[in-house]
Parts: structure tokens; C-alpha cells; sequence
């Protein structure tokens, strides 16, 4: 059909065929989502709320996933944002929430997350996002609303109920603590909703509803690598400024009390070292008034990787770990106190001999029989005390743990502390107390005390671990940036005196 005369004999049952035949019977999936960008924009944006409210708690997930589901939220939700009101306070809070998302992930780098008064600003943070879920969720129904009657198709409004029903019930369960409440009824309710957007826009996309894509200043690839690369960053500033725990550190202020004085020169000649009785607080010292015995166990351990050695022995070959260093030094001191009864006070002090390197978290714990399994319950209000020191040109500086609590788990008691060294300075050390009373004084009692150590050695970690997460995990030896040492007393305690 070349001339135009041939054109004149053309009626439209030839114009069809001959269309059908040169033309593809449906257009590539990319020039569809082009034309009408509904199925990809809904379907990025409701996985990426999946994937912002339903996380695995394996692998870091839980911080990773929430974060691609917020860039997913941007990629799709940015589409929309010229449609109508609603669709552009998607985009809104989406971009909102991705912002939260990669400061999120640097914070995760950090300490200050473990600590005590970040907790209710993290805690405040978590409801304020499932909150911005739930008013997403409402959002896009109002969007969908309004493009309905833009094209007079049915409307039916049957999710909005289910919506203020998730609400309510996430506002319950944070108020009253109704936990199952919070796992069961606003999951099965959150899936409904979403599979009936998700629907719903299908169904829109379906009548031949077609809307104008809004222009986009980056492509979805080079979204995505800046959002990498702006977590990236935050990630390595985080591990950099992040990495340990805020110390006050002061000067020393010298025992003066004539009884405290008097108790150290008597702790002194019972054998108590003088290196760290001189450590000991004022009050510390007037607990140990009448002292009448006292039992020391030292050791130094090795806070370092140390060196493999191979060597033959009687034809067989022998592997042995070999360490040329052993820069921490331990002491521990059970002092007999003179109530009646077997009254102990333990003592477990830790000493640095050489730099102990990297100051990041580091971690004591002491694991102590204070249930009575065998034979010993705390005394007093079960307080653990101690302090933290170093010396630097001359002077001695001190300063409490970040945390210090006694924790009880499987029925075994724990008393942990959580701390950082300071970044320069010599001689860095510290120690922790507490008191125990034999159930059962008047016949011989074994006095058990476990003394823990966990190192920081690098700056680089998995996400917000410190050295506290692998003493709980009990993990020994070295794992990763970290290091534990292990040592402690082990003694028969009798009405006389100790074996």
C-alpha cells in the first residue's frame, strides 16, 4: 500500500488486522509502568511499609530492613506526590522517615543507645514511627478517595475502620501494656489493610486510570547510592565519635579520715597488697573495720591475640597458643570481717601494666554465689561499689563506672560494670566490692568469686555491640574487636579462717 489510492479502498475491518498485525500484542512491562506508574509506585510503597513495620531481629536486620523500606517508600510514593493532597504527604513523611532510617543506622554504631537516659528517647522514637505508619497507611487510602471520585468510580471506604481500629490498639497496647494485644490483633489488621490497597490500586489501574508520573530530580539508582553513601558515612562517623562511653574523670581526694588510715595500715600488715589498698575509697576502708584475715590470689592474663606456636612432642604434633604479653594484672582480696558468723568482703581489682590500646567499652563482671546455692546470701542492700583510676604527670584521677548492677539470671547472680579507659595516661586501673554471709556459718563454706574482663580492641564492631553484649553472650577468649580475661578466688571458708 504504497500509493495513496490503495489507502482509499482501506475500511476498518482491514485497518484492524492489518494493526494487529504490527503491532505486539502488549507492550514491554517497562513502556506499561512508564504510561502508568500505579503498579510500580503501590507496590514500592507497600513493601516498603512492610518492610518498616515487620523486621527480623537476626543479622541486623532489624535496623537494615527498615531502612530499605523507607528508600522504597521515597522511590514510590515520590511518583505520586503531584497526584492529589494526600499522595504528597506520603512523599513527605516517606522522605521524613528515610532521614530517621540513616541517622538510625549511624546511631547504632554508638554506645549511647545502651545507656540508661537514651533508652526513653529511643523508646519515644520506635512509637513515634509506627505512629507515621499507621498515618501513611491512612494517607494513601484519602489519596486513593480522591482519584476514585476524580473518575466516578464505586467508592468504598470499608479500610478506613480497620485503620483507626490499628490505632487504637497500638495506642492500648503502649498504655496497658496488652503485649499480645500488640503482636496479634494490629498484625493480622496491618496485612488486611495492605492487601486491600494494594487491591484497590490494581483495580484502579485496571479501569484504565492512568496518571502523569511526577519528574524526579535523581534517578531511583542514584537515590539509592546516595542514600548509601550518605549511611556510609554516618556509619564510619559513628564507630569514629561513637566508639565509647562519657567518663568524668576528677582528681583523687586523699583518705583523711584518722579511722580509715588506721583500718589501711591494719589491712596493710594482714597481707592486703599496697599497691591496691591504696585504690580502696574511705568508705570502702571503714567497711573493713575489724578485718581479722585476709586471703589474696594475683594473676596476669593476656588481653591480646597472642601468637600461634607448632612443636613436636613424642611424634605428635602440638598447636599452642603463645603470649608474649600479658598486660592485665588481677588481684583479689577476700577480707574476714569480724561479725559473727562468715562475713566476707571480695575484692576484685584489675591493673593495666603496659597501654591497653584502643579505649573503647570494656566490661567487669563478677559472678558471685549470692542466691545461697552454696551457702551465701548477700549482706546488706546487696550493693556492689568500687571506682576506676589512672595517673597522668604525677596526679591520680578517678571516676565511677557507667553502670554497676547486680543482675539475676538462670537463678545465678552477676555483678556487672560497664566503663571506658581514658585515652592517654598510665597505670589505668580499677576495682569492685561486695559483701556476702554464709548461710550455714558454723560449718566450712566454699567462697567462690568469678572475675570476668572484656577489652575493646578496635574501633570497627557490629553495630552498637560493647564489651557488656559478649560478657551477657558469654562468649570467652576473643571474638571479633573484643577480648575477655578470666580469674578470680576460690577458697574454703571455715568458723576459723579460710583453706
Amino acid at each position: 500500500m504504497n500509493g495513496t489510492g490503495e489507502w482509499k479502498d482501506l475500511n476498518q475491518q482491514n485497518l484492524d488486522a492489518m494493526l494487529r498485525q504490527n503491532v505486539p500484542d502488549a507492550p514491554p512491562d517497562a513502556v506499561v509502568r512508564q504510561v502508568t506508574p500505579w503498579r510500580r509506585a503501590a507496590n514500592r510503597i507497600l513493601f516498603g511499609l512492610f518492610l518498616t513495620t515487620f523486621t527480623v531481629n537476626i543479622m541486623g536486620l532489624h535496623i537494615h530492613l527498615p531502612l530499605l523500606g523507607a528508600l522504597l517508600c521515597l522511590l514510590g510514593a515520590r511518583l505520586l506526590r503531584q497526584e492529589n493532597l494526600p499522595f504528597r504527604w506520603v512523599w513527605r513523611l516517606a522522605l521524613v522517615r528515610l532521614v530517621y532510617e540513616v541517622l538510625w543506622m549511624a546511631a547504632n554504631t554508638t554506645v549511647y543507645l545502651t545507656l540508661t537516659p537514651y533508652r526513653q528517647i529511643v523508646w519515644a522514637l520506635e512509637w513515634g514511627m509506627m505512629a507515621m505508619t499507621i498515618v501513611q497507611l491512612i494517607l494513601l487510602w484519602e489519596g486513593y478517595c480522591q482519584v476514585c471520585q476524580r473518575v466516578n468510580m464505586p467508592l468504598n471506604r470499608g479500610a478506613t475502620v480497620p485503620l483507626l481500629c490499628l490505632g487504637l490498639l497500638w495506642v492500648l497496647a503502649l498504655s496497658l501494656h496488652w503485649f499480645w494485644v500488640l503482636l496479634l490483633l494490629p498484625v493480622g489488621i496491618f496485612f488486611y489493610v495492605l492487601l486491600r490497597l494494594r487491591w484497590r490500586f490494581h483495580k484502579l489501574e485496571a479501569a484504565g486510570y492512568a496518571i502523569q508520573a511526577a519528574p524526579v530530580g535523581l534517578p531511583g539508582t542514584k537515590l539509592t547510592a546516595a542514600v548509601a553513601g550518605a549511611t556510609a558515612v554516618g556509619v564510619v562517623c559513628g564507630c569514629l565519635l561513637g566508639s565509647r562511653y562519657p567518663m568524668d574523670w576528677t582528681l583523687v581526694d586523699p583518705v583523711e579520715d584518722p579511722q580509715a588510715l588506721e583500718i589501711q595500715t591494719q589491712l596493710k600488715d594482714l597481707g592486703y597488697p599496697a599497691e591496691a589498698l591504696a585504690d580502696l575509697t574511705q568508705e570502702d576502708l571503714l567497711a573493713c573495720e575489724g578485718a581479722w584475715l585476709v586471703v589474696v590470689e594475683e594473676a596476669d592474663l593476656p588481653v591480646n591475640e597472642g601468637h600461634t606456636v607448632t612443636y613436636d612432642e613424642y611424634g605428635i604434633t602440638r598447636t599452642e597458643q603463645v603470649y608474649d604479653t600479658r598486660e592485665l594484672h588481677l588481684t583479689t582480696v577476700a577480707v574476714r570481717l569480724p561479725e559473727q558468723g562468715q562475713a566476707w568482703r571480695v575484692f576484685h581489682h584489675f591493673r593495666f601494666t603496659t597501654s591497653p590500646g584502643f579505649p573503647g567499652t570494656e566490661a567487669v563482671e563478677i559472678f558471685a554465689d549470692t542466691m545461697g546455692t552454696w551457702g551465701w546470701l548477700p549482706r546488706s542492700e546487696r550493693q556492689g561499689t568500687g571506682r576506676l583510676l589512672y595517673d597522668r604527670q604525677g596526679q591520680t584521677y578517678t571516676t565511677s563506672y557507667t553502670t554497676l548492677e547486680w543482675v539475676e539470671e538462670n537463678g545465678n547472680t552477676f555483678l556487672r560494670g560497664t566503663f571506658s579507659l581514658p585515652e592517654n595516661g598510665t597505670n589505668q586501673r580499677g576495682y569492685l566490692a561486695y559483701e556476702v554471709d554464709a548461710v550455714y556459718f558454723e560449718r566450712p563454706t566454699r567462697l567462690f568469686s568469678h572475675f570476668t574482663y572484656a577489652h575493646q580492641t578496635g574501633r570497627l564492631r557490629f553495630l552498637h555491640r560493647t564489651a557488656l553484649d559478649y560478657i551477657n553472650a558469654s562468649i570467652l577468649g576473643r571474638s571479633g574487636p573484643f577480648v575477655t580475661a578470666e580469674g578470680g578466688i576460690d577458697l574454703l571458708s571455715t568458723p576459723e579462717g579460710a583453706e
